[in-house]
């Protein structure tokens, strides 16, 4: 599963029994590629261990936070009970790059499924051109 916040985006898991001692509870992985994605998710949810670092060209999520499948499912609570937005993107503004994934996000949401918007892009329109016509999408 993977979940975008306005401060991270990060993939959910099972944990690999392998790379785990028979007595660490932590049954669970929250991956990211981004460091200060899991340092903001500790920000929220300072229970959370230490970020493991797998090394340079080792696993596609290189960062990772283990966690109990109990903790992770009361993690989830609280993000969906602290929803206070209407557009979560917006709050993502302070990080250009996570503004962009998630703006990239929508737009292959788009091109996937265009029947489920009021908002149309021609295919053949490149990015550059589309941002020159509208300012920010959200304001069509």
């Amino acid at each position: 599963m993977m979940v975008a916040t306005n401060w991270g985006v990060f993939e959910f898991g099972e944990r690999d029994p392998k790379f785990r001692d028979a007595d660490d509870p932590r049954d669970m992985q929250i991956r990211a590629r981004s460091v200060q994605h899991l340092s903001a998710l500790r920000e929220n949810f300072p229970t959370l261990g230490e970020t493991v670092f797998l090394g340079m060209g080792v696993a596609d999520f290189q960062f990772r936070v283990y966690i109990t499948r109990a903790d992770l499912g009361k993690m989830m609570s609280v993000l969906a009970m602290d929803i206070d937005y209407v557009q979560f993107k917006k709050g993502a503004i302070k990080d250009s790059r996570l503004y962009g994934v998630l703006s990239d996000m929508w737009s292959v949401l788009l091109n996937a499924y265009p029947e489920g918007s009021s908002y149309r892009r021609s295919p053949y329109e490149s990015r550059k051109q589309q941002r020159r016509h509208n300012k920010n999408w959200w304001e069509v």
